[in-house]
């Protein structure tokens, strides 16, 4: 039987899309805009930048203000962890022989 079936052919999209995406994460568009994920990065550089050279007092304001900006820089870094991985994972087991 030749052809693809509806089920091969969602699995090729998916790995398509899923690639298309790692793809972005270190390179430029088309248009030779930056893609979200390198501005992105950028501004978890620029926040990590704050982070470490934020002469932090004690103010109980600041306090709570570290506070959440440490919370949003580990939760971003492990989203970024769980999505390289999770394209990987998609990659390896819906890939299709050609």
């Amino acid at each position: 039987m030749t052809g693809a079936t509806g089920i091969e052919t969602v699995k090729v999209t998916i790995v398509a899309s899923t690639q298309a995406r790692v793809s972005a994460i270190t390179s430029r568009g088309a248009s030779g805009r930056s893609s979200p994920d390198l501005r992105r990065s950028a501004r978890l550089t620029a926040l990590q930048a704050i982070h470490d050279n934020a002469k932090w007092v004690g103010d109980p304001v600041q306090v709570c203000g570290w506070l959440m900006l440490e919370y949003g820089l580990r939760g971003s870094e492990t989203a970024e962890q769980w999505a390289r991985w999770a394209a990987g994972e998609l990659t390896e087991r819906l890939d299709t022989p050609s």
